[in-house]
């Protein structure tokens, strides 16, 4: 009995994990935030720090994911309204 139930959770955590990771972002971050999902927004990754772009080589630098909020008001109980996800480029030195 003990086994059968210990093989259900394992089953229901390995169908949560996967339902997490199949879950797209923008999906994600609105059920999070509570907002519809047209109030989010992601930019897509830009290009310019790998190492394969051109010129190759090492570009000593790499893109930051940024998340932004926007709320109904200024409070700490206000509902989110939009959420944005945005890259900011960040210099090694």
């Amino acid at each position: 009995m003990l086994k059968l139930f210990v093989e259900g959770v394992v089953v229901l955590a390995g169908l949560l994990a996967v339902t997490y990771w199949l879950t797209p972002e923008n999906k994600y971050l609105a059920m999070k935030y509570g907002v519809p999902l047209e109030s989010g927004r992601i930019e897509p990754e830009p290009h310019g720090c790998d190492f394969e772009d051109a010129p190759l080589g090492k570009k000593h630098c790499y893109f930051e994911r940024v998340l932004d909020t926007e709320s109904a008001c200024s409070g700490p109980d206000c509902p989110v309204t939009n959420v944005h996800v945005w890259w900011r480029k960040v210099i090694e030195e």
